[in-house]
């Protein structure tokens, strides 16, 4: 702007004044120096004047162009805004997440601020509690020094107290007599309540007719609520001591498809009779005890069906000399009571009763089951043996619960058989897809040592279990063996020959 000031400042008053006054021409001269000094301090500072020559010298135009620079100005002032507001709009997503964090922190401090108010309360009320708890304390340690003075007080008395020698004999004999008339009071109670529960139960006939029967429900449902916990803890508490302590082997499923062929599964597999054996003292131990708590409980209870004996004792009294007999502590009808016939609403009503009274029980025989057979499926074969032989022992009416309890164990026990059948079965079929049709196919030549060892656990026992799973596995071995060798034809018959050959020879 300086520049454009000076290029139009008028010239004619100089050319006037040179005409006018040539004489003067000296002090025009001056007059106008002083003119252009003074304008240009009033307009910009020599430093400024040249920032501005500076500037406008990058730009390739006139000064006379101040209108097309002025509107570059506005069109750069332009951009430069566009330039601003895009740079915010980009900070918009920073400045949410910014916000973000601001509400989160926001709610955490609050979060904060209601759990110093919780944990305030709660040091509040401990502070409380700390309080009584030292006021209690002190007390006590009070009552404590105040007993000790006491006794030290009442012990001198002691020290200075005679008794005469008359007094202590008196108190002598009266302790004598208390313990005799206690003794004989204890006697007396004894046989007399055992006298009357004797002839009670000896004349059952005349008991019951006394007996109020709308007593009898609610009675049995108090008896057996009362007994049933407690044989539930009995037969639980045994089987986690039988089962913690028996040392069965960790690996003694036979896993008879898988490893070399001269592996050491058909040499000498782990023992585990010792899970059978479990298994029989568990039935051992309790079926007997159930049979009789069923047994007493019919009889004691006054349900009109027929009484029972002990197993192997005639209806008299004397030993039987049957040796056909299973001495397995189990209770029979007693041959006379059965002449008379039953009464199927009371035995419909024991038997609801029973179930009242030992329902539960069943769970651990069930965990005993799974247990065994998760260690040797193939000693489900043994169990099988040893619960079939209960349920043949079992002939008595109160021996229902009991009757159901081994049929469910013998179902349990055959259907852990029949897993393991199937998964050697899936076995087998799996073995469909990874064998070559070479020589003789390993569950082929192993067969034989899964049938020795189900031979083995037989034992003369009912075979219906072990022929049912032969009948399933050689129908699988066969089926497998066929599709084996239909995938190469040419060699398919000499396959076949050299299989069923190694499974003849090693029957």
């Amino acid at each position: 702007m300086a520049l454009w000031a000076k290029d139009n400042t008028p010239t004619v008053p100089k050319v006037a004044a040179q005409k006018s006054v040539p004489d003067n021409h000296a002090d025009a001269t001056v007059i106008e120096d002083d003119l252009n000094v003074t304008v240009e301090r009033e307009l910009v500072s020599q430093a400024e004047e040249e920032d501005m020559e500076t500037l406008l010298g990058t730009y390739v135009m006139g000064i006379g162009e101040a209108e097309a620079f002025s509107e570059r100005l506005k069109r750069e002032l332009h951009a430069l805004e566009a330039a601003n507001v895009h740079a915010i709009l980009e900070c918009e997503p920073m400045i949410d997440e910014v916000l973000q964090g601001l509400e989160v922190a926001a709610n955490c401090i609050e979060d904060m601020d209601e759990w110093l108010g919780i944990f305030n309360v709660k040091l509040r009320h401990m502070r409380e509690d700390i309080q009584s708890i030292e006021t209690r304390n002190n007390k006590l340690e009070l009552q404590s020094v105040n007993n000790r003075l006491l006794t030290e007080e009442v012990d001198r008395l002691l020290e200075r107290l005679r008794i005469p020698p008359e007094v202590k004999e008196r108190r002598g004999e009266l302790e004598i007599l208390k313990s005799n008339f206690i003794h004989s009071a204890s006697a007396f109670l004894r046989n007399y309540f055992a006298g009357l529960v004797d002839n009670m139960l000896a004349d059952k006939n005349s008991f019951s007719q006394k007996l109020d029967k709308n007593c009898l429900v609610p009675l049995r449902k108090a008896y057996c609520g009362s007994f049933n916990f407690l044989f539930r803890r009995e037969v639980k508490e045994f089987s986690n001591e039988l089962r913690a302590s028996t040392k069965a082997p960790k690996n003694a499923t036979l896993q008879w498809l898988e490893g070399p062929t001269g592996s050491s599964h058909g040499g000498n597999p782990p023992d585990s009779s010792m899970v059978a054996e479990a298994y029989s003292k568990m039935l051992t131990v309790f079926v007997p005890l159930l049979v009789d708590e069923s047994s007493f409980f019919a009889h004691f209870m006054c349900f009109d069906v027929p009484t029972l004996v002990p197993a192997g004792n005639d209806s008299s009294g004397h030993k039987s000399m049957d040796s056909n007999d299973d001495d397995l502590g189990i209770m029979d009808i007693d041959d006379n009571d059965s002449k008379g016939g039953k009464n199927p609403a009371e035995l419909a009503a024991l038997n609801e009763a029973l179930r009242d009274l030992l329902d539960g029980v069943q769970e651990d025989f069930y965990a005993v089951v799974d247990w065994a057979c998760k260690i040797d499926p193939l000693r489900c074969i043994s169990l099988h043996g040893i619960t079939d032989r209960y349920i043949s022992s079992q002939k008595a009416d109160a021996a229902g619960f009991v009757r159901l309890l081994l049929d469910d164990l013998e179902g349990r026990i055959s259907m852990q058989f029949g897993r393991f059948v199937d998964e050697t079965c899936h076995q087998i079929e799996r073995n469909e897809r990874t064998v070559r049709q070479t020589n003789v196919l390993p569950y082929i030549s192993r067969f034989a040592t899964l049938a020795t060892r189900m031979e083995q656990y037989i034992q003369g026992q009912n075979r219906d279990l072990v022929d049912q799973a032969y009948t399933k596995l050689v129908s699988i071995m066969f089926v497998t063996l066929e599709k084996v060798a239909e995938t190469d034809l040419k060699y398919a018959d000499i396959f076949l020959l050299e299989n069923y050959a190694a499974f003849q020879n090693r029957q």
